[in-house]
């Protein structure tokens, strides 16, 4: 770049920027948003479940809001800490029920297709944008 064209562009320098797609920062937001409210009301339901399950939740919760803002910062680990977060979470939730009603809420047909829709959607926005990520 030229003199001159540093003068009439001072935007413009020798780093490249990598932008974000919208996409992605709306799946972050949802995210990181969710993953706050549920901790903001975790103390009211605190009494419902045992403190094994309890933490679990907490910690899972917590572990959203840190691939939310991996994702505004277009990580990588960001999307594999989901998708291994969401691989745990399935097994738990069939080998680690919280009640009788909770697995069987979980085994109908339609919330497992909602279960394995919301994933397929974050790999079809995440996947594509492999490569820009860090």
């Amino acid at each position: 770049m030229t003199e001159i064209e540093q003068i009439a562009n001072p935007a413009k320098d020798s780093v490249p920027t990598r932008s974000r797609p919208i996409s992605i920062t709306v799946l972050a937001w949802f995210l990181i948003v969710g993953g706050v409210l549920f901790l903001l009301m975790k103390p009211f339901t605190w009494s419902e479940l045992t403190i094994e399950r309890n933490l679990w939740n907490t910690f899972s919760k917590a572990t959203s809001v840190a691939c939310g803002v991996g994702l505004l910062g277009m990580r990588r680990w960001a999307v594999a800490l989901y998708f291994g977060l969401f691989f745990v979470n399935c097994v738990l939730i069939y080998t680690w029920p919280a009640n009788e009603q909770v697995l069987e809420h979980y085994s109908r047909p339609g919330f497992i297709a909602i279960m394995l829709v919301v994933p397929a959607i974050v790999a079809l926005i995440t996947l594509p944008r492999w490569k820009s990520m860090q």
